[in-house]
């Protein structure tokens, strides 16, 4: 993978540590995702391809394993598969343990922040995240929305009905 090649033998390498990533070894699969993260900058498209498998990492009884699955699944998010990969990260917050909900909330609201579609979208997902995770939000991520929703008055009214429910829903 470090050597300067053709992007059909890096295509080839990445899917071969995407195969990797069906290995029941922990070892294996860890040093597959490692590489892939390494690899990532350089062709975000042939990792992009094995997101299923990624997203299957999380879930792995290793935590090891959902660390590195949840970086480079952090680093894959684009403006084009935002949405998609938010709302799988979002649907394994529910069942996320609690030392490994603070990680995947921060990574939640970073890829909200520097890839939102709309502001609308932003407005719904980060409350979502605030009702699934609340106390793993931290006031940064809090100051920044309220920040962009003062500077949007078209929206003023839709978020605060959103976040009153969200809070009428989830008083915790």
């Amino acid at each position: 993978m470090d050597i300067e090649s053709t992007s059909g033998l890096r295509v080839l390498a990445i899917n071969i540590m995407g195969r990797f990533l069906l290995n029941r070894d922990n070892n294996i699969r860890y040093v597959a995702l490692k590489t892939m993260q390494k690899v990532v900058s350089i062709d975000i498209a042939a990792v992009t391809r094995h997101r299923n498998t990624i997203l299957d990492c999380l879930r792995d009884p290793d935590i090891s394993i959902r660390k590195k699955a949840l970086e480079l699944t952090y680093s894959i998010i684009s403006s084009e598969n935002v949405k998609s990969l938010v709302k799988e990260m979002i649907n394994y917050l529910l069942v996320a343990d609690a030392e490994f909900k603070e990680s995947l909330v921060s990574k939640i609201c970073g890829a909200v922040e520097n890839h939102s579609p709309n502001k609308k979208w932003h407005i719904d997902t980060v409350s979502k995240v605030l009702g699934l995770g609340g106390a793993y939000v931290t006031d940064e991520v809090i100051a920044a929305t309220a920040h962009m929703i003062s500077g949007t008055p078209e929206l003023q009214s839709y978020a605060t009905g959103k976040l009153y429910s969200s809070m009428k829903e989830n008083m915790s």
